[in-house]
C-alpha cells in the first residue's frame, strides 16, 4: 500500500529509499520505506501490546530533557535537573502525588 502511495515521490537507490520530489508526503514515505522491516518486528511479536501509552509516559520525561538540554549548556543545569526527573519519578512510583513544602 505504502509503495503505491508513494509512487512517483521516492525511489530506491541500493537498499535505501530516496525522495525523488520535495513534498511534504515524500519524507514520510521514505521514512516507512527504510525502516519497514523494524515496523514487521512489532506487528509479530506478541510479547508487545498494541497500546504503549504507558511507555511513551515513562519515556515522556526524558524525551523534554533531551530537548530541553539543547538549550542549556551548563553542566550543573543538567545534573540538578536530572536529578529532579529522577526525585519526582521515585515519588510518582511510591504512590505520592503532591508534595507540601512544609512537611520536607
Amino acid at each position: 500500500m505504502m509503495l503505491e502511495a508513494s509512487k512517483g515521490l521516492v525511489t530506491q537507490r541500493g537498499t535505501t529509499w530516496v525522495k525523488t520530489r520535495n513534498v511534504p508526503a515524500a519524507k514520510p514515505c521514505v521514512y516507512y520505506l527504510n525502516a519497514r522491516e523494524d515496523f514487521a518486528t512489532f506487528l509479530g511479536s506478541c510479547e508487545i501490546p498494541p497500546c504503549t501509552n504507558k511507555v511513551e509516559r515513562a519515556i515522556r520525561g526524558v524525551t523534554i530533557l533531551r530537548k530541553n538540554s539543547l538549550h542549556k549548556h551548563s553542566a550543573n543545569y543538567m545534573e540538578a535537573m536530572c536529578m529532579a526527573l529522577s526525585i519526582d519519578a521515585t515519588l510518582r512510583e511510591n504512590g505520592i502525588e503532591k508534595i507540601q513544602l512544609g512537611t520536607i
